[in-house]
């Protein structure tokens, strides 16, 4: 079963924090999950931000 994802925090490089309805939570690393062509080829410039999604 698929879990919602209640919290993002951006983090260093690609990577997000992740907190999930049932607590869990960590770090991922999403450069190992996409490549950086078409709709997310402007992801390819790193950018720091201090955007947080909750």
């Amino acid at each position: 079963m698929l879990k919602d994802i209640i919290a993002v925090e951006p983090r260093e490089g690609y990577q997000l924090y992740l907190k999930f309805e049932d607590d869990k939570q960590g770090i991922i690393d999403i450069s190992k999950l996409i490549s950086f062509t078409g709709v997310f080829a402007p992801l390819k410039a790193k950018v720091k931000t201090k955007t947080r999604c909750a």
